[in-house]
């Protein structure tokens, strides 16, 4: 009896990993909801990860940037800092600015 019992709770908990490495993957791979990629970084990021990967090489991009102008912030770009990060009408051009390509 102890064995079963035993193979039951390995059994959940296989299952639940499992579930659980599937919830993440797909998660991760949400693709950008950006309507147009006007930067290589953020082009590339999304094409290898998709929205994930763009905020993270844009918050990467951003520590960078930030030693050229430290007030710098996502809001100095983007009117709002979720779902599809729309851009104020200069963040392009203050991303070049900074370096951006």
């Amino acid at each position: 009896m102890k064995k079963f019992g035993f193979a039951a709770v390995l059994a959940t908990f296989v299952a639940t990993l499992t579930i659980v490495g599937l919830t993440g993957s797909s998660e991760a791979a949400a693709p950008c909801k950006h309507p147009k990629m006007e930067t290589k970084l953020v082009a590339d990021a999304c094409k290898a990860g998709g929205q994930k990967a763009a905020k993270d090489a844009m918050k990467k991009w951003m520590k960078e940037a930030k030693k050229k102008d430290s007030s710098l912030t996502c809001t100095s770009c983007h009117t709002k800092a979720a779902g599809d990060y729309p851009n104020k009408p200069d963040a392009v051009e203050k991303f070049k600015k900074l370096g951006g390509k």
